[in-house]
């Protein structure tokens, strides 16, 4: 099985896809991170919290990774199956490994490891600019300035309603 792994990898990453998808992928998670750290500014007025505007949240900086990353996941995972037939590899990968079934559990495992890497490569980077944009000193003391702007705008919107 560990064979059949490699020879898949080997596969896998001698295509120029592989490489164009992964950097399309490392490219629109992190080129978003790197918008949102350098235009992003501080919210100085409760109206500024009121509209989202403030630090770059974990969850704002995660979301774009989700909407245009997991797309290019997706289609390198198929490239992982498709790739062989453009090729015209299927007949002799089966004749190597008689198994079909040894063949589609190292796709699936392979293709799981190369999202579940990329991933975390994403996210640290986007964590790490993240910290960068915004000081841990900084975000220590405007967050609960941040937080109570953000609860007086609901109490008087309720007081209002």
């Amino acid at each position: 099985m560990l064979n059949t792994l490699k020879s898949e990898w080997t596969k896998l990453h001698t295509t120029r896809s592989f490489w164009w998808t992964t950097f399309i992928f490392l490219f629109f998670v992190w080129g978003w991170a790197i918008l949102n750290a350098r235009l992003t500014q501080p919210a100085e007025t409760p109206e500024d919290v009121e509209l989202g505007m403030g630090i770059i949240t974990p969850d704002g900086a995660v979301t774009f990774l989700f909407s245009l990353g997991l797309p290019v996941l997706m289609i390198q995972a198929i490239m992982i199956v498709t790739t062989e037939y453009r090729y015209g590899i299927p007949a002799t990968n089966f004749r190597v490994a008689p198994r079909r079934w040894h063949v589609a559990v190292v796709k699936l495992v392979l293709g799981a490891l190369l999202a579940a890497l990329l991933t975390v490569l994403g996210l640290a980077l986007v964590v790490a600019l993240r910290l960068r944009a915004t000081p841990f000193s900084d975000i220590a003391t405007r967050l609960p300035e941040e937080l109570r702007a953000q609860r007086d705008a609901a109490i008087a919107m309720e007081k209002r309603a």
